[in-house]
């Protein structure tokens, strides 16, 4: 119905099975937070995951990253320290 969808496995997945995750995956779940914790729920360990995948013949989808984390914050911290221009100004500040 909607192919460009995702559906996502969340928080809770530490306590699921193999068999269970395998059956969200196999009735559509094609998605999930990978990571060693959410903000307050722990992930299961990133390699569980893996071989979990590998059983199931899913492959992860592959992900092309610009800048780093560092290059990142820089840039955010060099935004935020840049002054208002005509464009974008502090309105709060009127």
């Amino acid at each position: 119905m909607m192919p460009t969808s995702y559906v996502r496995l969340s928080a809770g997945r530490e306590q699921m099975n193999e068999q269970t995750q395998a059956m969200c995956f196999m009735a559509g779940a094609n998605s999930i937070f990978y990571g060693c914790k959410l903000l307050t729920t722990p992930n299961p360990e990133e390699d569980k995951d893996l071989q979990l995948f590998r059983k199931l013949g899913i492959n992860p989808q592959q992900t092309a990253v610009l800048e780093g984390d560092n290059e990142q914050q820089q840039r955010l911290e060099q935004a935020l320290l840049t002054p208002d221009t005509e464009e974008y100004y502090n309105a709060a500040a009127l």
